[in-house]
């Protein structure tokens, strides 16, 4: 079951509350729920990148489940 939401998929989410809200409640075996849709792609397209170099530096490592 996944821990971690990104409410992406909210119509006005902030760039920043998107991070915050990803960064902050990130911890090892968590599951984040991203959306591969109309609603989430804008937001995605300028923040993923960022999220995940992020979580890198600071030791994560990813899988597809």
């Amino acid at each position: 079951m996944w821990d971690v939401l990104s409410y992406d998929f909210t119509e006005n989410i902030s760039d920043k509350k998107l991070k915050k809200n990803i960064l902050k409640n990130t911890e090892s075996g968590s599951i984040i729920v991203f959306h591969d849709n109309k609603k989430s792609e804008k937001i995605l397209q300028k923040n993923l990148e960022e999220i995940l170099k992020t979580l890198l530096k600071r030791g994560f490592k990813f899988g597809t489940i």
